[in-house]
């Protein structure tokens, strides 16, 4: 079986950038997710982002070289005063696209993200389209 598939697990992309507080929270958050449980043993937690400071602050939280923690790097970032088509347009290359654009690809079974909700919902609606039923 290969590295990025599990029998069980998810792949989670997690979106980094976004949020008022920045990487660091979503580190800290990933971090204490893995230590407590909240992320399964059979789990994948893809953290999308700026991949040197993720891998600077991964290595602070002592989650950098957890086999279960992989990185996705991402150029840009999504700020809160963004709107959501400009978004869209022009920032493919976000910590948000980029893992809306995994999920759309099986490449993650879920994306979480504290950025720009109207982004976030704009582009998983565009992108990846609601789930069938919803």
């Amino acid at each position: 079986m290969s590295e990025e598939t599990t029998p069980t697990g998810k792949k989670i992309a997690l979106d980094c950038m976004g949020g008022d507080l920045g990487p660091s929270e979503a580190i800290a958050g990933a971090a204490l997710a893995l230590r407590e449980g909240f992320v399964g043993p059979d789990d994948r937690l893809i953290l999308v982002g700026h991949e040197d400071n993720l891998r600077q602050l991964a290595a602070e939280h002592r989650v950098l070289k957890s086999k279960r923690v992989e990185f996705k790097h991402a150029a840009s970032v999504v700020n809160p005063d963004d709107a959501a088509m400009t978004v869209i347009k022009s920032k493919r290359d976000s910590s948000m696209l980029i893992a809306l654009e995994m999920l759309k690809a099986g490449q993650a079974d879920l994306v979480i993200s504290t950025g720009n909700t109207k982004a976030l919902v704009a582009a998983g609606t565009i992108k990846v389209r609601p789930m069938e039923g919803a």
